[in-house]
């Protein structure tokens, strides 16, 4: 007879954080396949005489987007919150007695006052203040809540209410009562592409929410003015040396509606992939307990 199967204890957490990680992958492709057929439009305006340039503004694509996306955000979300929760459980085994039916990871913004519960002190950051219900590290071995402490939003440099795993969980909480919104089109990057006398460039820049953006072409050596400049905001691209060849090229993406305040207008795969990055980096910390 076959031997069975032996899983590593951390195997269950692991197994969500894969499928959370293949599912945004699929989230982006499809996201990719949505643009392809719903491309951006750059459109050149009049040429300002006085400032010397000519605006390029970025019209955005339609402002409805297939449910399915709201559905696998909310499914990410789930196995990511589920996967820490896995990983609290398997700790609580390490234990002397079984986990209770509140164990589960706190992510707690504000530091509490310690309490005491029959004869145990529980942690100052256990989130659960109900006495009935002992707290969510109720069958954690004492010794080992301080590992869950260092995670906690609150620590400094854990980020506070800008934390992923603080954004994770208001997140996974409006999925369960809400359908997660799809808010807008808007540009993850913009690529300039062309010449500048005759020097090529190529040059992707990322962009965040409300970015402003300059760059500066280096000029050729004794061609001064051969240079450009370019400014970026969400809406409008302006290029300064109207006598380069330019291509412009911007990479859309989607931000969060305001479904859940905490990730209001957010870019939704950049932030999804933070939040994997947290969990994993919580779950793979405890391997040397095991």
């Amino acid at each position: 007879m076959a031997g069975a199967c032996i899983m590593h204890p951390l195997d269950g957490p692991r197994a969500k954080i894969e499928r959370a990680n293949r599912q945004i992958i699929t989230l982006q492709q499809s996201v990719q396949g949505f643009f392809r057929d719903n491309l951006y439009e750059i459109r050149e305006a009049e040429h300002k005489s006085k400032a010397g340039n000519y605006p390029l503004r970025v019209k955005s694509g339609p402002q409805e987007f297939p449910i399915d996306w709201s559905v696998v955000i909310g499914e990410i979300a789930h196995d990511l919150r589920s996967a820490l929760d896995g990983l609290t459980w398997q700790v609580a085994l390490l234990g002397p007695n079984s986990p209770s039916f509140y164990t589960s990871f706190p992510i707690c913004l504000d530091k509490c006052l310690a309490k005491k519960v029959g004869d145990r002190t529980y942690p100052a950051f256990d989130p659960c203040k109900e006495v009935k219900r002992r707290g969510c590290l109720q069958s954690i071995p004492s010794h080992l809540w301080t590992r869950f402490e260092r995670f906690q939003p609150y620590k400094r440099g854990n980020g506070g209410r800008h934390s992923p795993l603080v954004l994770l969980n208001e997140l996974n909480n409006t999925d369960k009562h809400r359908l997660v919104t799809v808010l807008t089109p808007t540009a993850v990057s913009v690529t300039f592409s062309g010449f500048a006398g005759h020097v090529h460039f190529n040059r992707r820049m990322t962009l965040r929410t409300n970015a402003k953006i300059g760059w500066v072409t280096e000029p050729p050596p004794n061609q001064p003015g051969q240079g450009g400049i370019y400014r970026l905001d969400l809406a409008t691209m302006k290029l300064v040396e109207p006598e380069m060849e330019v291509d412009v090229t911007v990479t859309p993406g989607i931000r969060f509606g305001n479904t859940c305040e905490a990730v209001s207008r957010l870019p939704v795969i950049p932030t999804l992939q933070r939040m994997t990055n947290q969990v994993s980096g919580v779950v793979e910390s405890f391997v040397g307990e095991f």
